[in-house]
């Protein structure tokens, strides 16, 4: 019996369904997929990268403007042409530049204020005009104030030795203690003078230790009220689920939920990862495992920070360092003070201590310094 042809077409077209896999990940600007080219230019692509010249640091550290940094580079050869354009075609991308540049470049040139390790919370030691200047960083969080003891350990010792105290707004009240004097700055970046007013007013010292006892009944006290619950029904389920949810809400309470910020932050540098941005994700990381942490380490700080001048901005945290800076030295001298302990969020402590270096300066031709 005879095939019959199989005419033309005559198949039936295939049903065509969603792919099922994840969509190819976008690639990055080209300024931003040449960052790892930068950060290894000039080694052996069969060995391990060489180490960045300390004059790639001084080049980033002496600069005033980002367009600077950039042009400084360029005639290191550690950047082409097209990131040295990047100053007035795209600021972000060249502030990430210079930021994972800064980041290699730092630990290989010395830096301009001492790590004073001696006290119970670390301070960066400035001195100007006869005044020594203690910068403080404490990694205040969300909930229950980390690193308590050390802080209302410093108050007491500093104020039993008649040297001047000053604390970022609110600091005095979360931590309780009131020692010394408060600036009021959180309105500074509205344009509002920053006030130098006595620590914690409205607060007595008897006030302010109830205030911990109360926030210790409230996270561990719950905790150990839920674990008598169960003891007492063993078989009771909504014992049980009190006693988790109690026992969470103590480890987010008593950390801070800063463990918490250091793991939304990583999430982020695992997307940035699975992007193929991977110089993104080295930032989020290093971000998220020295800005988000109990006690922080003010030397890896400087390396993650752009250095000041350089590193200032417009944005209500650097306008805030700024004006708290400046109201501390103006009380300070107004006051004779010969030392000076300043206590601020960790975040702002480099940029406090040069500001009460330096003073403020004239502003340089496309600078954001005030």
């Amino acid at each position: 019996m005879a095939r019959e042809p199989v005419r033309e077409n005559s198949r039936r077209p295939k049903t065509r369904h969603p792919d099922p896999r994840p969509p190819r990940p976008q690639r990055p600007r080209r300024p931003l997929r040449r960052l790892a080219s930068v950060l290894r230019r000039g080694s052996d692509p069969r060995g391990p990268p060489r180490p960045l010249p300390a004059a790639l640091g001084l080049a980033i550290a002496e600069s005033k403007t980002a367009g600077e940094a950039a042009s400084r580079l360029l005639s290191l050869g550690a950047v082409g042409p097209l990131e040295a354009q990047l100053a007035s075609e795209d600021a972000d991308a060249l502030d990430f530049l210079l930021k994972r540049l800064w980041r290699a470049a730092a630990p290989s040139i010395p830096g301009e204020f001492a790590v004073d390790s001696s006290w119970s919370v670390p301070a960066l030691k400035v001195e100007r005009g006869g005044v020594t200047y203690f910068v403080h960083a404490i990694a205040h969080g969300e909930h229950a104030p980390p690193r308590r003891g050390a802080l209302l350990a410093l108050a007491a010792k500093v104020e039993s030795s008649g040297a001047a105290l000053y604390s970022e707004q609110n600091l005095p009240v979360y931590y309780g203690y009131a020692a010394g004097k408060e600036t009021l700055d959180h309105k500074a970046p509205l344009g509002y003078p920053t006030l130098v007013v006595d620590a914690a007013r409205g607060w007595t010292k008897s006030g302010l230790a109830a205030k911990r006892v109360v926030e210790w009944a409230i996270a561990p006290g719950s905790a150990l009220a839920a674990a008598a619950w169960t003891l007492f029904s063993p078989q009771s389920v909504l014992a049980w689920a009190a006693l988790l949810l109690a026992l969470g809400l103590s480890f987010l309470f008593l950390t801070s939920g800063i463990p918490l910020r250091r793991f939304r932050h990583r999430r982020r540098g695992a997307m940035a990862s699975d992007n193929g941005w991977t110089d993104i994700a080295a930032q989020y990381e290093d971000e998220a495992a020295h800005f988000f942490t109990a006690a922080p380490d003010l030397e890896v700080l400087r390396s993650l920070e752009l250095p000041q001048p350089l590193g200032a901005s417009e944005d209500a945290h650097s306008v805030r360092s700024r004006a708290l800076a400046d109201a501390v030295a103006a009380d300070a001298a107004a006051s004779g003070a010969a030392e000076v302990h300043v206590v601020v969020g960790h975040m702002h402590a480099h940029e406090v201590a040069w500001r009460l270096k330096h003073g403020p300066r004239p502003a340089a031709s496309g600078s954001q310094i005030a």
